[in-house]
């Protein structure tokens, strides 16, 4: 009785721990295929202004190993998912960074814009 009660407890806290860790993270863009340059370049801005921001990569609703990278730029040259056109990549940033990102996401679009009238 005690060893079943054990495993329904340690069931009980991993279903916690997967629920809690997926509603952490929260999608703020996506980019299809070829297009995920610019996720990567937001992703390091927000790193840059300490904000916890990673891209997620899907290849047809299914993760694609080896290509998800957490703390930086993401490194495809393993991975097939440069090549899929139905890779979906997502910006997420943590749902209580998901404020100060939107902010920070704002200025670095005024920046670009900025950058670009320069250049004219």
């Amino acid at each position: 009785m005690e060893t079943l009660l054990i495993i329904v407890g340690a069931a009980i806290l991993v279903g916690a721990v997967v629920w809690f860790s997926k509603s952490r993270w929260k999608t703020i863009e996506t980019a299809k295929g070829g297009n995920v340059d610019a996720l990567e370049v937001k992703n390091a801005y927000l790193q840059d202004k300490d904000i916890r921001s990673r891209v997620k990569v899907e290849n047809g609703g299914t993760p694609v190993a080896g290509v998800a990278s957490t703390t930086g730029p993401m490194d495809t040259s393993f991975g097939s998912a440069d090549t899929a056109d139905n890779t979906v990549y997502r910006l997420e940033v943590n749902a209580g960074d998901l404020d100060k990102a939107e902010r920070a996401l704002q200025q670095f679009e005024q920046e670009v814009q900025h950058d670009e009238g320069v250049r004219l």
